[in-house]
């Protein structure tokens, strides 16, 4: 997540790393299995409609329905994901790892 001040300059100091962010948050790669979302959004807001989507999610946990989102969806959101400014708000690089699972599968 880079919802948290200096922490994309810090990981940008990682050599040979392929970095997985999101910004403003995990959230956003989430609500990207859902819809699309082009405006600056901050993490409360994601938690928002990532809730409004299914209201047992909480942080680090996931409903049997959100996981079968996030399957059924993973192109999806990857397309949209594919779209966006790196780093920028709204930005998520979690397609990367996304487009290698959408690989083995075929």
């Amino acid at each position: 997540d880079l919802d948290v001040p200096g922490m994309l300059d810090r990981l940008k100091k990682i050599q040979d790393a392929t970095l997985l962010l999101s910004n403003p948050c995990i959230e956003y790669w989430f609500l990207l299995n859902y819809f699309d979302i082009n405006r600056e959004i901050s993490s409360s807001e994601c938690l928002a409609l990532l809730k409004s989507k299914d209201s047992a999610y909480s942080k680090g946990e996931f409903s049997t329905a959100m996981k079968r989102t996030l399957i059924e969806n993973i192109e999806d959101a990857t397309a949209r994901a594919n779209g966006k400014v790196v780093y920028a708000n709204p930005s998520t690089t979690v397609h990367l790892l996304a487009d290698n699972i959408i690989n083995l599968r075929k």
